[in-house]
């Protein structure tokens, strides 16, 4: 079966260059190196039934014929398509307490659960002069069984941070966030203490930058639907996922056209048009039509919701460079450019905030 890399590999690859960039800087400065999870991409470890995928993108359309599947639950947690791609421009974001649950940490403080991104980049990161130094030198990975040293794909062995001050191999720990078909995947697998905020588009960042496989869960027939706006019949998880990402790209073009064929009073000093316009105005569809619906894609967090706009970022781009290049270089697309950087640094302050407000 296709992965998701193979359906959209170049937008993976560019959103990794990207959104990473920052990410990389943040682990550099902290170890002086890549990280725990490095870059890469083996696919002969623990592997589950589909693929890796980008980690970031959006659409937006005339959604009268919408068929929406009450089955299938909307996860995003924050609203407003102006606050929502308020992000790419540098304004600030909605507050950390509409983002996700709270624990109480060991000073009697509320603070968010980190995503899944923040966990591995930021929690984990804190103990790495830990790590593959476990307090038995018996000690076996909870998920693959073999021993902390031995492992199929050279890896980390980490001290979760759980209750139960257990281990895991780095590689086996995404693997099991990466299983949807479990509800306890943002949990320890021994004490099931929750380590992290399960998100779609968190899991499938880390996911694809450690070239691990994510599972494709088949639906039933209840939870089938048809999607009128992309033409396609629904079965799956990955379904859904590549029928995201068709509307996105229609979505797109749409409101690109808009943009274009509008009144000259719409356009730049250059009679470019607003690209940063029009990703605002693709962000707006996208939550008239109660999109994302792919579970990859969904956010609870505040980085998940400022990942989704990279990825929504990302696809704009490509999508200039590959159909319109006329368009870059121009007025409209050195304010967009501007933005991305704004946007860029702004994960790079979530990833160090750790889910901490």
């Amino acid at each position: 079966m296709m992965t998701y890399a193979e359906m959209d590999k170049s937008t993976a690859h560019e959103l990794q260059h990207n959104a990473q960039a920052a990410l990389r800087k943040y682990r550099q400065a902290r170890i002086g190196g890549e990280g725990i999870g490095g870059t890469t991409k083996d696919s002969t470890t623990i592997t589950p039934d589909i693929g890796e995928t980008e980690a970031s993108g959006v659409q937006c359309l005339n959604t009268s014929a919408l068929q929406t599947n009450p089955t299938r639950v909307q996860e995003n947690t924050a609203t407003g398509a102006q606050q929502s791609a308020g992000a790419l421009n540098g304004s600030t974001p909605a507050p950390a307490s509409s983002f996700g649950v709270f624990y109480v940490n060991d000073n009697g403080l509320q603070n968010p659960l980190p995503s899944f991104l923040q966990y591995v980049d930021n929690t984990l990161m804190r103990t790495v002069a830990k790590h593959n130094l476990p307090p038995s030198q018996h000690a076996t990975c909870a998920i693959c069984m073999f021993s902390h040293d031995q492992s199929p794909i050279a890896t980390s062995y980490v001290p979760l941070g759980c209750e139960g001050s257990h281990w895991l191999h780095y590689r086996c720990l995404v693997w099991w966030a990466s299983q949807v078909s479990r509800i306890d995947n943002n949990r320890c697998p021994v004490c099931q203490s929750q380590l992290f905020e399960w998100e779609g588009i968190s899991v499938l960042t880390v996911a694809t930058r450690t070239g691990l496989d994510l599972q494709d869960q088949q639906w039933g027939n209840r939870a089938r639907y048809f999607d009128s706006e992309t033409q396609m019949m629904l079965t799956s998880d990955s379904d859904e996922y590549v029928s995201e990402c068709n509307f996105i790209e229609i979505t797109i073009l749409k409101v690109f056209n808009q943009h274009a064929n509008g009144d000259a009073q719409g356009k730049l000093v250059d009679g470019s048009v607003n690209v940063l316009q029009i990703y605002y105005d693709v962000f707006a569809c996208l939550e008239k039509a109660g999109r994302p619906r792919a579970k990859w894609l969904r956010w609870k967090t505040q980085l998940g919701w400022l990942l989704f706009g990279m990825l929504l970022a990302t696809k704009l781009k490509r999508w200039i460079r590959e159909q319109r290049a006329e368009v870059v270089g121009s007025e409209g697309w050195k304010g967009f450019e501007v933005a991305w950087g704004n946007l860029q640094a702004k994960i790079l302050e979530s990833v160090r905030s750790g889910g901490e407000s």
